[in-house]
């Protein structure tokens, strides 16, 4: 099995695995854009996985927030809308973190290289864990997208 069969629903919630706990819809969506292109910089094509275009927000994936219902759904994750904040939190469930781990091993089992693909994924989580989504929207990456075509896919 090769690194493109690596889904992007599984990178999606393994950065919610590693980082526990995201604060906010635009920290996941811009957490999940960064991983994307430390992915795809670093030569692996399962960064590709991820549909992301230009629109008002800069680099958006409608599909992350479908994923993430279904997750909730699923009982992996569990979205916590308070009342009277706008912001929504993300919180890994311990069924979440065996579906992880157990994907993790069958990967490790059947993807040669995938040691150094979640090395290139821990390192970019690991540099946007302790900043806000509107911290990540002013990084390079990000700021790059902003400037494409409207509705280019990036």
């Amino acid at each position: 099995m090769n690194e493109e069969k690596i889904n992007k629903n599984f990178l999606q919630i393994y950065s919610l695995y590693k980082m526990n706990c995201i604060e906010g819809s635009l920290k996941f969506e811009k957490v999940c854009y960064e991983l994307k292109e430390s992915l795809i910089e670093s030569g692996y094509k399962c960064g590709q996985n991820f549909e992301f275009k230009r629109d008002e927000f800069g680099p958006r994936d409608p599909g992350l927030s479908k994923a993430n219902i279904k997750f909730e759904m699923m009982g992996l994750m569990e979205i916590e809308n308070e009342l009277g904040k706008t912001s929504v939190t993300y919180r890994i469930k311990e069924k979440g973190r065996l579906w992880v781990e157990s994907l993790t091993k069958f990967y490790n089992k059947t993807i040669p290289n995938f040691s150094s693909i979640t090395k290139v994924a821990d390192d970019s989580l690991e540099e946007n864990i302790n900043l806000s989504g509107s911290q990540i929207v002013k990084k390079e990456r990000v700021q790059k997208a902003k400037e494409e075509i409207w509705g280019k896919k990036i």
